[in-house]
């Protein structure tokens, strides 16, 4: 419940110092990079020796159910962090850039989703910061979250 929720890890602790880029191109590089869920076991879900994406690119990723696709994505995006190797974007370590920036600049619908420290509103604004009014509602009716929000007694400024 509520009490497993805090004690998760916060996307960019206090005392981390990130790198901020107002844009990114979406230059991605991946060397050596190795990623699996159990510690103890260490069974590989993820082996890249190298792979490269150049901004633009257009690529399709394809697989059997737990081939790793998922865990790619969630990588590229900066929701998991590889056990081994590097992933940079834009030459620059993903790790060292500020999550909020990286998040402006790519969207994915991930099959588990996941919310943000802060508002409703400011998890909506995420994939749109200069969304309007209107689009905002449109998203909420859009995920079916139009509901969820309205009995909220702060709405759209409820803290998640």
């Amino acid at each position: 419940g509520l009490d497993d929720l805090m004690q998760r890890p916060i996307d960019d602790p206090q005392h981390g110092k990130k790198v901020h880029k107002a844009h990114l191109r979406g230059d991605y590089r991946l060397d050596d990079v190795g990623f699996y869920y159990d510690e103890e076991e260490k069974l590989t879900v993820l082996n890249i020796s190298k792979l490269r994406i150049r901004a633009g690119e257009r690529v399709a990723v394809l697989g059997r159910n737990g081939s790793g696709k998922s865990t790619l994505l969630h990588l590229l995006a900066g929701m998991q962090e590889p056990q081994q190797g590097s992933i940079l974007l834009d030459d620059i370590a993903l790790n060292h850039l500020d999550p909020a920036d990286v998040r402006r600049d790519m969207q994915l619908l991930s099959q588990q989703a996941r919310l943000f420290f802060g508002s409703v509103r400011d998890n909506i604004l995420m994939g749109n910061p200069l969304a309007t009014d209107e689009e905002i509602h449109q998203a909420l009716v859009n995920s079916g979250a139009l509901e969820f929000v309205r009995k909220q007694k702060m709405g759209l400024n409820t803290i998640i």
